[in-house]
Order: C-alpha cells, then structure tokens, then sequence
C-alpha cells in the first residue's frame, strides 16, 4: 500500500446503520460467481437444491480435502452472523472466532471491494439466495499444513486500508 496504514478487521457493529441496496448485491453475487464454488453439489442435477449449501471437495495437495461451506441464509450457513463477520471473511479472511481461512478461500481478491458493496452481498445472501440446513464439513487438512499452520498467502496479503464510510 502507498502511504496508507493497515487496516483493521472490523468490529462488532461496523455498518449495523448502513442501507443496504440488494440490487448491487444480487449484482455483485452474479458477477464473483459464488455459486462456481459454494453450490450444493446436487444442483447441478437438481434445480431444486439450493444453489449455496456448499459441500463441493476442492482437492488441495498443500492443504488437504477442504470442503466448501454452506453460505445460505439459514444458521447452518450466514444467517447466525454479522456484518462484521461478513466482512472480516470477505476483506481480511478472518472466521467469525478470529482464525484465519484456507487460502483456498480467496478473500485477497475481494480484498479491494467497499465495505458497503461487502453489506449489499451478504444481505443479498442472507435475505435473496434460497436457504439450506446442510451443515458445513470440517476440512480433511494435510498433516504438513496443521503442522505449520502456515498460511503462505498471508506473507505477501495486506489488506486495503479503509478511511470511512461512503459509496463515491
């Protein structure tokens, strides 16, 4: 970054006032292709299955079998969370209890987005995207990467740095 400091995860009640405005976050859910990932694996075959149950096995030979989560609106999936925990694990990619993602989970590339179009998604997500109670798979992690715990995207990530709130 130039000149600017490191930004900080958000904390519990960041952007509880804001609006939200579900078109851009329909718009942003179409254009980052979240269902290419977190869709149920039925889906394909299945219309009826909710797009976003997850349960996708993305086959690491770094990091292990990860299984991809729920992010439906239901409480096995976003609906227990915050705004700040959205934006934790879009922009710095904390979970809601403080540890880092797999760096499977691309949130660098989402790393540059406003906290706002953040809120828009997750509210889009939240209240738009068909709900599912499928629950989430724990990861089957290499035993080099429990290990270490080593996560070698966070050497090189710095998140954006953000000085307040506004869309212009």
């Amino acid at each position: 970054m130039s000149g600017g400091a490191l930004a900080e995860p958000f904390e519990a009640g960041a952007f509880d006032s804001y609006q939200p405005d579900m078109v851009r976050g329909e718009r942003l859910f179409q254009l980052g292709a979240c269902a290419s990932c977190h869709q149920d694996p039925a889906a394909a075959l299945d219309p009826a299955a909710p797009l976003l149950a997850g349960g996708m096995k993305i086959d690491s030979p770094n990091y292990g079998l990860i299984s991809v989560p729920n992010i439906t609106g239901s409480a096995a999936g976003l609906g227990d969370w915050s705004r700040a925990d959205f934006l934790n694990a879009m922009l710095y990619g904390l979970s809601p209890d403080g540890g880092e993602y797999t760096p499977l989970f691309p949130y660098e590339f989402y790393s540059g987005m406003k906290p706002e179009h953040v809120v828009d998604l997750f509210e889009y997500l939240k209240a738009e995207a068909p709900r599912s109670d499928r629950p989430s798979e724990d990861h089957e992690l290499t035993l080099r990467y429990r290990l270490k715990r080593s996560n070698p995207w966070r050497d090189s990530f710095e998140p954006a740095s953000y000085d307040g709130a506004g869309d212009s």
